[in-house]
Order: C-alpha cells, then structure tokens, then sequence
C-alpha cells in the first residue's frame, strides 16, 4: 500500500526534496563572529567561541558519544559495509546473489515470518503471491491475516495454502491493520518478521538481501530496502519526491537523521528482528501511523535499522490507499507523533524548542508543540520581512540571535526546497550537533 511523503506521506506538506548543494547563509554571522550558537545548558558560558565548542555530530564520528538528556544512544555505521561482505551488492543498485546455494524450506527450519494483512485485495493477491513464491530465498512461513475482505480475498488465500504447506490463512474480523499484524505476530514463530502488502510485488532478491544484511550485523535491529512505485501513471509528484528520499537512505545514521521528517523505512519493506519488536511492544494504534511508531520505539530503545541500497519492492501506488483514506496518516497525525517522541528523547532536559522557519511548516509543527505542551521559545527565519515580528507570542529571530535562546533543540521545519540542507550546514558548520542540538522535521 503505497504512500506518498511528508505531511501525509502524498507531497502535501511540500516538505521533501532532493538533497541540494549545502548552505549559503550564516556566513558572516555567528560563524565567523565567534559567538557560540545555543546548545546544552550547562554547558560553556554563553561568550564562547564557536571553534572552542567540539563540532560533533550524531552521524559522524566527530560527534561520537554525544547525546542530550533522555536522547537514544547514538548511532552507529556500519550497515552497508557489512551487507556487501555478505555478498550484497553496490550502492549503484546492482544486485549480486549471497554466496552459497539456498535449500529447499522443508530441508531446514524456516527463520522469517511473513506477516501479510490483506483486506478486499483480490484483484492484486496474485502478483503478490506470485512473488513471494519466486523468492530466491524461500525459507519462509507466510501468516496471510484476512482482515474482514468483502471480495474473493479469502478464497484467494485458501486455495494458496492448499497448494502451499508455508502458508496459514487468519482471520482478524475487519478490525484494521495494527490488530491484522497482531494477529500475525503473534502466530509467527521465526526470528525474522519480514511486511508484505496485499498490493505490493516483491523481487525475487528481497529476503536473501535483507536477511542477509541482518545475518551480517547483530546489532542491526532490522532493515527496509529502497522502492519503486507503481504504475507509473499513478505516480504524483509529492509520490516521487518521497521515493527519491527514501532511496537516499542507507546506513543507520542515514535513518537516524531523517528520522523525524518522516518514516526512513517504507512500511512493507520492513525486515525486522522478532525479538526487537517484541521488546517494544508490537504494532499499536496510539492514533497515527503504526510503522512510524514502532520505528520511532526502536530509535528510542537505542535499536538501529539500516536499509539494503537496492530496489527490492514495487509499491502500488492506489486512490483508495489507506494513507489518503485514513485520519491516522494526516499531516496533523504526523505532528502529533513526531512531537510526542521528541518530547520524551532530544526535548527532554531542554529549556523550550525553537522552531527554524516561519512559514506554514514552522507554523504548524509549533502549534502542535504547544498543544502538548512544550515551551516555545522563539521561531528562526532568513526572511527581513519576519524577524522582529512576534508569533504565537514569541519572536521570530535571525540565525545570528540563536544564542539568546541557549538551551533550547531547534527544529528545521521548512517547506522550500533545499531549505533543510542548508540549515544543517549552517548549524553543524556552526558546531551544532545534529541529533543533540537540533533535529530536521517536516
């Protein structure tokens, strides 16, 4: 079931674009006058230098060990590098076999589950099944959960577990999708719990790379792959502008900084420890996206995912997906979440946020910010005609006042393109830590 991207996950928000070149302001203000922008309370008074202040970052090893009050552990690299020893395949997108012939499932003890919801998908279940069935890797038990289907689903389902001994048909009385997975998650009983869609062809690479990503790292809590929508005719912009995001993640410090902007990892290319999802809980319905949730409790159990650099999934792109049906996937649920996690990580221990960027994205995240009550500190803009103007009772400052808020995070929550890159360079070329100090949102 395809989505689109951030502030809805179909473009909406207009928040996502390709990664520009880096930034052109702050120079000549606080990165050369040698203030210190705002960062830890506590920490050195504010007149320090810029370059007395360590430059570290949650993504590079320059910032190794840093971390706020209540933040995750950071992070660390290594998924990509581990994946091509296992003979994976280049960055590029050139798929190379696993070494080594794969037995026959009743040869061996099957190690992934596939959890698979499926609701009026009768016309699609054939291609899905079709796929799941040509994988290379097919070491595999299938809980295929019919979620109250109105069509031929369920007949689809049956005579497939006739013919295949891997395949067990559940029943989750059209409760919706977090009480199908449940279902499913709880039947399971491998160690890896692999997502498909109804509506969704895998390739025929998919689990022999994803499992063999994960058999390469431990530490790994799981692992997405990069995606492709389909058809393209269906395909809108706010569609491509996400595909292309999400396919320029890769290692875990990759999802680590995108990771409140929007979901790094596409929903049914999740290939995941079973233990680690257990240890958080499972799939929940606390009132916005299910995968975004369990993603953002990983993150926050200190668990690490990466992403397997290959196109490995064609995601149907469909009017009536769930994503643009559903309240649980609207922008303002997405605020909700993204805020609810960050109060209890990288705001924890903070003065107040600072929201970076005056216009409807800034906006809107900040209203969400104090409807759960946290403490507005000031917005930041590059906009003459914002600063000095006084928002939701706090004033709109240029970049070269952000000492004068010391001690709050600083959210970038902008829509123009290539806004957020430019405000991550100015910050961490500033020596502000990404994942500490300030954290992209969308």
């Amino acid at each position: 079931m395809a989505r689109g991207g951030p502030a809805g996950r179909d473009g909406r928000g207009g928040a996502l674009a390709a990664r520009p070149a880096r930034g052109r302001w702050l120079r000549g203000d606080h990165r050369r006058s040698g203030h210190r922008p705002a960062g830890h309370a506590g920490r050195r008074g504010a007149g320090a230098r810029v370059s007395d202040r360590p430059r570290r970052y949650v993504r590079g090893a320059a910032c190794a060990g840093a971390r706020s009050a209540g933040s995750p552990p950071a992070v660390a690299e290594g998924g990509v590098a581990a994946h091509h020893a296992a003979g994976g395949h280049s960055r590029a997108g050139r798929i190379a076999r696993p070494r080594g012939g794969t037995a026959p499932a009743r040869e061996r003890g099957a190690v992934i589950s596939v959890l698979l919801p499926v609701r009026d998908a009768e016309a699609t279940l054939p291609a899905c099944i079709a796929s799941l069935e040509a994988q290379r890797h097919d070491d595999f038990e299938v809980l295929a959960v019919d979620d109250g289907s109105r069509d031929g689903s369920r007949e689809v389902l049956h005579a497939w577990a006739a013919r295949d001994p891997r395949v067990r048909v559940l029943t989750a009385d059209g409760r919706g999708i977090v009480a199908a997975l449940e279902t499913a998650r709880a039947a399971a009983g491998r160690p890896y719990l692999a997502r498909m869609d109804a509506d969704d062809v895998a390739h025929p690479e998919r689990f022999a790379l994803q499992l063999a990503c994960l058999e390469a790292e431990p530490a790994l809590a799981g692992c997405g792959c990069h995606v492709r929508y389909v058809p393209p005719e269906r395909v809108r912009d706010g569609a491509r502008r996400y595909q292309a995001w999400l396919n320029a993640i890769i290692t875990p410090d990759d999802v680590a900084r995108e990771i409140f902007v929007e979901c790094p990892l596409a929903h049914p290319t999740f290939f995941l420890r079973a233990d680690a999802v257990e240890a958080v809980g499972g799939y929940r319905d606390p009132g916005w996206a299910e995968d975004y949730d369990l993603v953002l409790r990983l993150w926050r159990a200190g668990r690490t995912l990466a992403v397997v650099p290959s196109v490995l999934l064609d995601w149907t792109e469909r009017p009536d997906r769930l994503s643009r049906t559903d309240p649980r996937y609207a922008p303002e649920a997405f605020r909700r979440c993204k805020v609810h996690h960050l109060r209890h990580t990288l705001l924890d221990g903070r003065k107040g946020l600072v929201v970076w960027g005056a216009g409807p994205v800034g906006k809107a995240f900040a209203r969400e910010a104090r409807a759960q009550g946290v403490r507005l500190r000031a917005f930041v803009d590059i906009d003459p005609r914002k600063i000095g103007q006084t928002v939701y009772g706090v004033p709109v400052l240029g970049p070269e006042e952000l000492q004068s808020v010391e001690g709050s995070l600083v959210a970038a929550a902008v829509g123009r393109e290539g806004a957020r890159e430019e405000i991550r360079s100015a910050l961490s070329g500033a020596g502000w830590c990404e994942g500490v100090d300030f954290v992209a949102v969308a």
